[in-house]
């Protein structure tokens, strides 16, 4: 009876995915606790993907079973079900690293889970350093070796099937149709489905994270060739010019010279601080957990709102340095062979020294290599630390690589620019013995921790010869995903970009929307320094933008003072919300509000995709 014992097999595995998604909405559930009346109906839709999933491990082993059942042997019909059984397991597999994934950016497992591929061992220290990581881990073992016990026994007791040609067939015909996922003929089931409500958790609820990784993995193929369709070319090109206030005609040049005539030539420190969004800030978390931040703050020059260009380090790195957006889950660093016009390229034409620190291996995410082809005398790493002061995977702790920096930057006897990219405030966290806890979570005393490193830093600096000459540039690469009725979580992308100049007493805000790949154009402006605006970006001390957009992966959003717009790139989903109650807003109505942000967004995006594909050798 392979066929009843295939049959078997599959309920139970829709009953496991169930169980799965479960376990995610217990994690979750403060999320949907203002939307209980919608779970059921999330669950019941969940089993159309998970049907759609199991079809297409079972179909052929069933079709196989039916159509040559009478000419099997016993070690065929066992292979039937071992290769099913084992096809269901590594779907388990993605479902519980889905869950670990969801945590982290609160969306579902995507292409963007490859960008790490090349660095395993560094992936894997990190997930084992962290409980909460390590406990779906251990999940994985467990759940593996009990379902492959389960697929063992049932291949041991398959026999010859009695059940009628008809339902046979007919059980065929459903799974080869609930591939579609839809009986309509129009369209197959697509992730747009999912989105059934306005409640962001509730719609990534049903889906299965098997059929979003396939699904964006296809989708990449169109990105990787650079074939994004948000709107057609000469309208993005159009509106992308006007945007920037350029008369060009060559669609690769989007070139503005900006000159000043009195310079000062200031030693320009950036510091890029690990997951350290506004969030994290005592005014937003009620907490003193940043008191040094908020003090400097009072001195300095700072900008607000500004948004991270993706949600990744590496997207902070580029759209920081480089003053280019970040677009789906293309990951430019690991293009090595493309040369970018950015800050280091600018200051090196002044005869600047350029640095780059950061606590952990610099092959991790092709840093080293991309920075060295684009402009960067000199990456240091871990290397340059003793092993015992290495806790975790992310090597030192903040204070050991900020001092460290200081005492190299001493050294220098030519303007520098040096870029400490910072990761205390990251899984796992790990806070040194000598630093005292004040808070009951380790999130927390990671975020006061990092901190207290950043005072620490420059409270050295201030011994230093080249302090009172410097700035200092303080930017998060992007901040932390919290619980939000949104499909993006704006916490993640709402990050500080704080101007700190010694020679400064008073502070002073500047208000206007701004993004990583301003911070370029905006510290040049600051010093006065003459500069070949070769980028995406502009300078907030004289210019006004009433908007911001930002990459989350598999989707982009576009935001202003009470709107955000947000759109996944395979155009399956698209909506405006209020930034007031996180409602979704009726177009209709609010027709050019909600066209301005679209065709802003869409337009932008579109013509990077081009520029990056035809311009950027």
């Amino acid at each position: 009876m392979i066929v009843r014992t295939l049959l078997r097999l599959y309920f139970v595995a829709l009953i496991v995915f169930t169980i799965l998604r479960l376990i995610l909405l217990g994690i979750h559930f403060e999320e949907a606790s203002h939307a209980t009346s919608l779970i059921p109906q999330a669950l019941l839709m969940g089993l159309r993907f998970d049907m759609v999933i199991l079809a297409y491990i079972f179909a052929l082993p069933m079709l196989l079973a039916v159509v040559g059942e009478s000419y099997l042997g016993k070690n065929a019909s066992k292979a039937f079900i071992y290769f099913a059984g084992t096809m269901c397991l590594f779907a388990f597999i993605v479902s519980t690293i889905d869950i670990i994934y969801f945590g982290q950016y609160a969306q579902r497992l995507n292409y963007a889970v490859f960008h790490w591929i090349d660095s395993p061992w560094f992936v894997i220290r990190l997930l084992v350093q962290d409980i909460a990581f390590l406990l779906p881990l251990i999940g994985i073992l467990i759940t593996g070796i009990l379902w492959m016990r389960y697929v063992q026994y049932l291949a041991s007791r398959s026999k010859k099937n009695a059940l009628n040609w008809i339902w046979k067939f007919g059980l065929v015909f459903f799974l080869f149709l609930s591939m579609r996922g839809r009986i309509d003929i129009k369209s197959p089931i697509r992730v747009g489905t999912a989105y059934f409500s306005n409640h962001h958790f509730i719609n990534e609820l049903w889906l299965n994270p098997n059929f979003t990784l396939i699904r964006s993995v296809l989708d990449q193929r169109q990105v990787v060739k650079n074939k994004l369709s948000l709107t057609d070319n000469e309208s993005a090109a159009n509106y992308f010019r006007q945007w920037i206030n350029s008369n060009s005609a060559d669609p690769c040049s989007i070139e503005r010279q900006v000159r000043y005539t009195a310079a000062s030539r200031k030693n320009i420190i950036l510091i890029l601080m690990e997951s350290m969004g506004k969030c994290c800030f005592t005014n937003q978390m009620k907490l003193n957990t940043t008191p040094f931040l908020d003090s400097l703050s009072g001195l300095s020059r700072v900008f607000s709102p500004v948004f991270s260009n993706g949600i990744h380090t590496f997207n902070g790195i580029f759209s920081t340095l480089y003053s280019f957006p970040s677009i789906s889950t293309y990951h430019p660093l690991k293009f090595s062979e493309k040369k970018y016009h950015g800050i280091p390229a600018e200051l090196k034409k002044l005869n600047y020294t350029n640095l780059f620190f950061t606590t952990h291996d610099g092959q991790f995410d092709n840093i080293e290599g991309f920075l060295y082809k684009n402009d960067f005398d000199k990456v240091f790493s871990d290397d340059e630390y003793k092993f015992e002061d290495k806790h975790t995977n992310l090597g030192v702790v903040d204070d050991v690589m900020l001092r460290h920096a200081a005492d190299l930057m001493d050294r220098e006897t030519t303007p520098f620019f040096s870029v400490l990219l910072t990761s205390s405030h990251h899984t796992p966290f790990y806070t040194p013995p000598y630093f005292k806890r004040e808070f009951s979570d380790d999130r927390t005393n990671a975020i006061h921790y990092a901190d207290a490193a950043l005072r620490i830093f420059i409270e050295r600096a201030k011994k230093s010869p080249w302090y009172q000459n410097s700035i200092f540039v303080f930017v998060a690469d992007h901040g932390i995903p919290q619980t939000t009725d949104l499909p993006v979580a704006l916490s993640y992308n709402s990050i500080p970009f704080i101007l700190f100049d010694p020679s400064v007493t008073v502070g002073t805000l500047v208000s206007g929307f701004g993004a990583q790949i301003d911070v370029m154009p905006t510290v040049l402006s600051y010093l006065n320094l003459s500069y070949t605006n070769n980028t995406f970006g502009v300078d907030l001390n004289n210019s006004k933008r009433d908007f911001a957009i930002y990459n989350y992966d598999d989707r982009f959003a576009v935001i202003d003072s009470s709107l955000i717009f947000v759109q996944k790139y395979d155009r399956s989903f698209a909506g405006v919300y209020s930034l007031k109650n996180a409602e979704a807003i009726n177009c209709k109505e609010l027709s050019q509000e909600c066209d301005k942000l679209k065709k802003a967004g869409q337009s932008i995006l579109q013509f990077y995709s081009n520029f990056e594909a035809n311009c950027m050798k």
